[in-house]
C-alpha cells in the first residue's frame, strides 16, 4: 500500500532547506531513498533517521524536475559556546581534523576498471588518494571537476596513486565515467572497502601517507576541495605531519585574557576578538611559539 508523507511535516523536525520552495511535495513508495552508505531504505527507516535530528536529505530530480531520489547526509553539528568569568570556552563536535589522522588505514586489495591491481601493502612508500562516490550522489558529481584538477596535476608523478571506489557495479561505474568525465581510476563493486572508509557520508576523500596512515580525511563534501587536496598531497609527499588545529572532534578550547592571539598577518588581537572570530566557524586555532620561545595562538582562516 502506497504511503504518502508530507515533507512539510518533516521540515518541522529538522532543517530541510532544500525543500523550502517545495512545501507540498509528497514522498511516496516509488521514490528511491538512500542512506549515507548509499543503501536503499524504506520510508519508515527514513522517518526514523530524520526524527533523530542527525540527518538531512538532498533531493535528486529527473530532467523534468520531478523528485526521483532522496540522499541522506549526516548533519555536521555547529558549535556551542559558553562564557565563564574571564575564560571563554568553545566546543566543536566536528572540526577541521578527523580523529583518524595519523592512524593506520585499513588494508585493501582492489582492481580498477582497466584491470590494474591496487594493493595498499604494495603501495607503502607512495601517497594514495582515495575518493568514495556513488552514481546518484549530486555532491559526488559536483566535485568531479576539482578532483580532475588534482588528478591532472599529479598523474605523471609515480609517487601518487589515485582510486575512486564505489559499491556500484561495473556498468554503472563506466556510465558514470563517460557521463561526467571522471579521470580517477574507478574501482567498482567494492562495498567492503567502502564500509571500511566511509564514516560521514558521500563523497568521502582520503589521502594516505607513505606509511599507509590517514593524512587527510573529509566526508560529506566540502568547498575548495582541490586546494585542500593539493596541500595534503604535497605535505604527504614531503613527509610533513598534518597541521593539527585545536578543533578536533572532542576537544574543548579555552579562551583566556592571559593568552596571546595572533592573525596570520602577525597582528595581535584581544581575547574577545579571537573568540568572536572562532565563533564564526571560519577559523582554526593553532598553538605556536615565536623565535623567543613565547607561546601564542594563531588563528588561521579556513580556505
Amino acid at each position: 500500500m502506497k504511503k504518502n508523507i508530507l515533507l512539510l511535516l518533516l521540515s518541522l523536525l529538522f532543517s530541510f532547506q532544500i525543500f523550502a520552495q517545495r512545501q507540498e511535495m509528497l514522498l511516496t513508495d516509488d521514490i528511491l531513498i538512500k542512506d549515507t552508505n548509499g543503501k536503499t531504505i524504506s520510508i519508515e527507516r527514513f522517518s526514523e533517521l530524520i526524527n533523530t535530528g542527525e540527518y538531512n536529505a538532498e533531493p535528486v530530480e529527473d530532467k523534468d524536475g520531478n523528485l526521483k531520489m532522496l540522499q541522506l547526509h549526516k548533519i555536521i553539528p555547529g558549535e556551542t559556546t559558553t562564557l565563564k568569568s574571564s575564560t571563554r570556552t568553545t566546543r566543536r563536535s566536528h572540526g577541521e581534523r578527523s580523529p583518524l589522522i595519523g592512524h593506520a588505514a585499513p588494508d585493501f586489495v582492489m582492481t580498477d576498471l582497466e584491470g590494474n591491481e591496487i594493493d595498499s601493502k604494495k603501495l607503502r612508500g607512495k601517497v594514495v588518494v582515495l575518493n568514495f562516490w556513488f552514481a546518484r550522489c549530486k555532491p559526488c558529481i559536483d566535485e568531479v571537476p576539482e578532483l580532475n584538477q588534482v588528478f591532472k596535476k599529479y598523474q605523471s608523478n609515480k609517487e601518487v596513486v589515485f582510486a575512486a571506489v564505489t559499491f556500484e557495479k561495473e556498468e554503472a561505474a563506466r556510465n558514470f565515467r563517460s557521463t561526467h568525465g571522471f579521470l580517477f581510476p574507478l574501482v567498482p563493486y567494492r562495498q567492503e572497502v567502502v564500509d571500511e572508509f566511509v564514516a560521514f557520508g558521500y563523497p568521502t576523500n582520503v589521502v594516505l601517507d607513505r606509511e599507509g596512515k590517514f593524512h587527510y580525511y573529509k566526508g560529506g563534501g566540502y568547498p575548495n576541495l582541490s586546494e585542500h587536496l593539493f596541500k595534503a598531497i604535497d605535505d604527504a609527499l614531503a613527509g610533513l605531519a598534518p597541521e593539527e588545529p585545536l578543533t578536533s572532534t572532542t576537544e574543548t578550547i579555552h579562551f583566556s585574557s592571559d593568552s596571546t592571539y595572533k592573525l596570520e598577518n602577525g597582528k595581535v588581537i584581544d581575547v574577545d576578538k579571537a573568540f568572536d572570530l572562532m565563533a564564526t566557524n571560519n577559523y582554526d586555532l593553532f598553538p605556536k611559539k615565536d623565535k623567543a620561545g613565547n607561546e601564542y595562538y594563531l588563528l588561521k582562516k579556513r580556505k
